[in-house]
């Protein structure tokens, strides 16, 4: 494998157009490595080709979209092999059960997870050759605990924990390395654009609708005490991407400690504190 030391590592992230994506696209450009960012919109690619070097179209819910972008990433890459993998791009779809389609369901998984695992199957077989990788997932503390209304991204999050948890497990004996990226509140467009998903509910016919206009109030709030700049995932990052033996999880802010840790409390009690937590966001 020492032929593989000589050849240039890329950085693959998914989701660059703002946010977590294009600030750890900056953060990791500056330290010296070779990026790869990737946007679903055409305006974005060109945006951030005026900035990157490799700057590519990947909707990641799009399994046509994921398989000519892995065959122009092969051609960027020539001789050279990607290291890391960063899955970052995904929204959230928020509204009770009752309120959403099986479709907004299916897309949801297809943008926050399936495009994701299938992307990664494309790369696995020639990280096994290198005997080197790094494969990273955004995950949220929403991965960690439940909260109503959040059904959908809920559960996205925790297949996201389960499966990289399983990958972990099947590469435990080889030099690619999974780790998961444990986010809060981050200062981004995640807000703005669960606004927008939001908005595919029929919310005036819901039996959720005072619960409803509260949440939209919610999503108009840019930022709240414990929200931390993108940057700050950007860190963890370049940290898994950097460590010969990087964590499974990082977590990133005060409220993804708070819940995670909580979890070991007796579940009526747990409950009880996730429904103040829900009801912090009216």
């Amino acid at each position: 494998m020492d032929h593989f030391k000589k050849k240039t590592k890329y950085i693959l992230i998914t989701g660059c157009s703002s946010g977590i994506g294009y600030e750890t696209a900056k953060y990791l450009k500056d330290r010296k490595f070779n990026i790869i960012v990737s946007s679903r919109k055409t305006i974005d690619v060109k945006r951030l080709s005026e900035e990157f070097d490799h700057s590519i179209h990947l909707d990641i819910s799009s399994s046509k979209s994921i398989k000519k972008a892995y065959s122009l990433i092969k051609k960027i890459i020539k001789n050279n092999y990607i290291y890391g993998i960063f899955c970052n791009a995904g929204y959230g779809q928020w509204g009770a059960l009752e309120d959403l389609t099986i479709n907004l369901i299916k897309k949801q998984f297809d943008a926050n997870i399936f495009g994701h695992i299938e992307l990664i199957n494309l790369f696995i077989p020639y990280m096994r050759k290198q005997n080197e990788g790094r494969i990273i997932f955004n995950s949220s503390v929403l991965g960690l605990v439940s909260l109503p209304y959040c059904s959908a991204y809920n559960a996205t999050k925790f297949a996201m924990e389960a499966f990289a948890s399983s990958l972990r497990l099947e590469l435990i004996n080889t030099k690619i390395k999974v780790s998961l990226i444990e986010p809060g509140p981050i200062e981004s467009n995640f807000n703005i654009n669960a606004l927008k998903h939001f908005k595919k509910i029929s919310i005036n016919k819901s039996f959720h609708k005072k619960k409803y206009l509260k949440f939209k109030k919610y999503f108009n709030r840019s930022k709240n005490s414990f929200t931390l700049p993108a940057s700050s995932v950007a860190e963890k990052v370049y940290t898994a991407l950097k460590s010969n033996n990087p964590k499974s999880q990082y977590y990133v802010t005060l409220p993804t400690y708070i819940l995670s840790y909580s979890r070991f409390l007796p579940n009526p009690i747990f409950e009880k504190f996730l429904t103040l937590i829900s009801k912090s966001r009216d």
